[in-house]
């Protein structure tokens, strides 16, 4: 349950989707012109880049995982219906009166 809580945190604060994440490599993250760590990523779905500046929650998260995931992965993402599930059981938990789901996260405003 807190990896779907973290995982979930990271694309709220990052507005990548669920599959984004997945395929998400250390090569799409890279040291901009302003000395800070951005996403530069080409997204999935529409194969559009995003520059994405990668805040200290996002980066922390990251952190956590470094160095031990395989196959490049840096983050460890469960399935879509599983990590639903989890959120669903989180929201119980806090009060949330709300149909949490993963697709949720990108759309939140946190990131902007």
């Amino acid at each position: 349950m807190e990896l779907a809580h973290r995982t979930f945190i990271f694309s709220c604060m990052t507005g990548l989707s669920y599959v984004d994440i997945c395929e998400l490599t250390s090569n799409e993250i890279r040291l901009a012109f302003d000395d800070n760590l951005w996403i530069i990523k080409k997204r999935h779905k529409t194969k559009v880049t995003s520059n994405i500046r990668l805040l200290d929650i996002p980066k922390a998260i990251l952190n956590k995982y470094e160095g031990k995931l395989k196959n490049g992965q840096l983050l460890p993402v469960i399935s879509n219906q599983k990590m639903n599930d989890y959120l669903k059981e989180i929201a119980i938990v806090c009060g949330i009166d709300k149909n949490v789901t993963f697709h949720l996260a990108k759309h939140s405003k946190f990131y902007i």
